[in-house]
């Protein structure tokens, strides 16, 4: 029968071997310094000594690899991956400008799953514009390489662009929030309200070789729009 010292001295090796396991393991972690090297970490000695510093270390990784792919639906994964992540306000920061080019493409599904990841309705571009002002001035994206979309856009595709303002406002945007020329996004819809169609035009202009070509088309005033900002102010 064992006597009490070699128990104890028993107990000893087997919590010194164990700790000189855990801290080899945890240093060939940070020396690899990948995802995987942590997550295997953390399931082989959940709750160690080192169990903050290297969930910290995962999450810096896993949010590093989000921005570099920089779509919504990293940003989704991330998101519902880790709660309570440190990184929320740098998530909603690259939503937010993920969604200006789902509104510019009229794409309703991207820009209603970017306000429900995190997405500010109400955040500011370089030019003060806020989503909604971007929608209500008809900003399109640059169709191919070459070819601009300049001048207010209004007429196919109302449906979607009346969707995208019902999304934005309940989500919380301001209508009444202006950018830097002081303008609201019903004031900029209300410029337009009252011309006639044949006086607001559609200009594509395209650049091929120092030539510049414009042509012009009619197009048509979105009036439900109007009234879904008009009706969200009152």
């Amino acid at each position: 029968m064992l006597n009490h010292n070699k128990i104890v001295l028993i107990i000893m090796i087997v919590i010194t071997t164990s700790c000189t396991t855990m801290e080899g393991s945890w240093e060939q972690a940070k020396i690899n310094n990948t995802a995987r090297s942590y997550s295997e970490y953390l399931s082989k000695y959940p709750n160690s000594k080192f169990d903050s510093e290297a969930k910290n270390n995962l999450q810096e990784i896993e949010f590093s690899k989000a921005e570099k792919q920089n779509s919504i639906n990293s940003f989704k994964e991330y998101s519902l991956k880790y709660p309570d992540n440190k990184y929320k306000d740098d998530i909603s920061s690259n939503l937010s400008i993920l969604m200006y080019e789902a509104i510019k493409k009229l794409n309703v599904k991207n820009v209603e799953e970017a306000l429900l990841v995190g997405a500010n309705p109400n955040h500011k571009r370089f030019d003060g514009a806020s989503p909604l002002i971007v929608l209500a001035k008809g900003e399109v994206a640059r169709v191919k390489k070459g070819v601009t979309l300049l001048a207010i856009f209004y007429g196919s595709q109302k449906e979607k662009r009346q969707s995208i303002a019902k999304s934005l406002i309940k989500a919380g945007a301001k209508v009444t929030a202006t950018d830097s020329h002081g303008k609201s996004a019903l004031d900029y819809l209300l410029g337009i309200e009252g011309k006639s169609t044949g006086d607001i035009t559609l200009q594509l202009v395209t650049k091929n070789k120092g030539t510049t070509a414009t042509s012009k088309s009619k197009i048509e005033i979105d009036k439900g729009l109007i009234k879904i900002i008009r009706d969200a102010d009152k």
